[in-house]
């Protein structure tokens, strides 16, 4: 994976390809810029997470990964080796996988596991 500076520089080209050029396929017209989290929103969660420096962060929905790029970013700048990043979205098939395909090509696949289940039966056993 690299260093950790390296990971994070990643993910923020990541995060500003995506907010650039949207993903490879959506849904339909439109969708990307209705249903993802704009940049500079990401960048509040992103900085909220490096305040509170969490060790695990649940996320319902992944949709095309904007906002879970933002919340990888923190996890990652903050350092921790014990950090996770749950993402639970049993529609992620919906959107062709495009946020699992960015999230992997940014090399977070082992910070982040999907859970492709819906929430009401996943998050007992998270």
């Amino acid at each position: 994976m690299g260093s950790e500076q390296d990971l994070v520089r990643r993910i923020q080209e990541a995060r500003r390809g995506l907010a650039a050029d949207g993903p490879p396929r959506v849904r339909s017209g439109g969708d990307f810029e209705r249903v993802s989290v704009p940049i500079a929103d990401g960048d509040v969660l992103r900085d909220l997470l490096l305040a509170e420096n969490p060790g695990t962060v649940i996320e319902i929905g992944l949709a095309y990964g904007s906002s879970a790029l933002a919340i990888a970013e923190a996890l990652v700048a903050a350092g921790s080796n014990e950090a996770r990043h749950v993402i639970v979205d049993a529609y992620q098939k919906h959107f062709h996988g495009s946020g699992w395909a960015v999230i992997a090509g940014a090399g977070l696949a082992g910070l982040c596991s999907l859970v492709e289940e819906r929430s009401q039966i996943a998050l007992p056993v998270c």
